[in-house]
């Protein structure tokens, strides 16, 4: 039996490494869209040729006097143009390879620690990876963005969040608010955690100071609270915390791309499980699927958060279902005849 399941665990471990080696490959193979990185990394060079963020659009003879949203992602553009003046197309590649590894890495251990299950995990990973097909096809500046999202699920994971992620959350999203607008994100994450673990203890305990005393809400609203004060440590300060503008979808029911067919069959598997899983939905992951979710659907822009979201919200209950399958066959299964011998 021990021998069994050390063979089972090892087997495991090797899917999983050959699954990010399958994620390097893929990436290293990503395209430089000339437009989008020209405008990207020529931001960066204005960067660091002047030590400065430019007040206004240093490359438009019309641009206003008001700080260009480009800023946002100031220290990615910096980071972009550097690698690409000292090693080239082939460096960026490489980077954007292993920026991607990097993200299918740390979704992978924060499913792992969500459900308990490596195997659970790789199945997971698979389903982002294939849903967020076209976002990692060409090199783009957005990348290191996503893999703090990445991360930031991996401090989430887990019925309590340890004291290591309560340190690790501010600090990551600091960084992630000088390498992507897109921070806000992991905000709205942690606290539709927090309001969602605060409704859950509430209805169990039947009183608001005793659920203010759960440890999982105590630690979620400390990490809330720094995560805030941390994203402030941009060069536009508390005037940088808002949403990314909306970019809408192409109709009403998008059906035209592969992201815009991801999202729809996310919508899908949502149903399913909520019919299926013998696991009852969490106030929090009630919240988080249907915020992201139907925000997902009104703006392209959340479609790959959602896209990296959603596993890792139905991982559980994925697991739930099959376990469920599993042991069901097991029972309906006979027993042999030389048991009765």
């Amino acid at each position: 039996m021990t021998q069994s399941f050390s063979r089972s665990s090892r087997m495991m471990q090797v899917l999983g490494l050959v699954l990010l080696a399958a994620v390097f490959l893929r990436a290293v193979g990503a395209s430089v869209p000339n437009l989008d990185s020209w405008a990207d990394w020529k931001y960066g060079q204005w960067i660091w040729e002047h030590k400065a963020l430019p007040g206004q659009d240093p490359f438009s003879p019309n641009g206003g006097p008001q700080r260009d949203v480009r800023d946002g992602r100031w220290l990615a553009d910096a980071t972009y143009y550097l690698v690409e003046t000292h090693a080239g197309a082939g460096g960026l590649v490489l980077m954007h390879a292993l920026l991607e590894t990097a993200k299918a890495a740390l979704f992978t251990l924060a499913v792992r620690r969500a459900t308990g299950s490596l195997g659970m995990a790789i199945i997971a990973t698979l389903i982002m990876e294939a849903a967020c097909w076209p976002f990692f096809g060409t090199v783009s500046a957005a990348t290191p963005g996503q893999v703090c999202w990445a991360a930031l699920l991996l401090a989430c994971s887990g019925p309590v969040p340890s004291r290591m992620a309560v340190v690790a959350a501010p600090v990551l999203v600091a960084l992630w608010a000088n390498l992507d607008p897109t921070f806000a994100f992991g905000l709205v994450l942690l606290g539709g955690l927090l309001v969602g673990r605060f409704l859950q203890e509430t209805r169990a305990r039947r009183a608001l100071t005793s659920a203010g005393r759960d440890p999982a809400v105590r630690r979620l609203a400390l990490m809330l609270a720094l995560s805030a004060a941390a994203a402030c440590a941009n060069p536009d300060g508390t005037a940088g915390l808002t949403l990314p503008a909306a970019r809408l979808w192409g109709s009403q029911v998008p059906v035209q791309t592969w992201e815009s067919r991801a999202l729809i069959a996310s919508a899908l598997a949502v149903l399913v499980l909520l019919r299926l899983s013998p696991r009852p939905f969490t106030a929090a992951e009630i919240l988080l699927t249907t915020a992201f979710g139907l925000w997902a659907w009104y703006d392209r822009g959340v479609a790959p958060w959602w896209l990296m979201l959603a596993p890792w919200l139905l991982a559980p209950h994925l697991q739930a279902v099959l376990g469920a399958v599993w042991m069901g066959s097991r029972q309906r299964t006979p027993e042999p005849p030389w048991q009765h011998a």
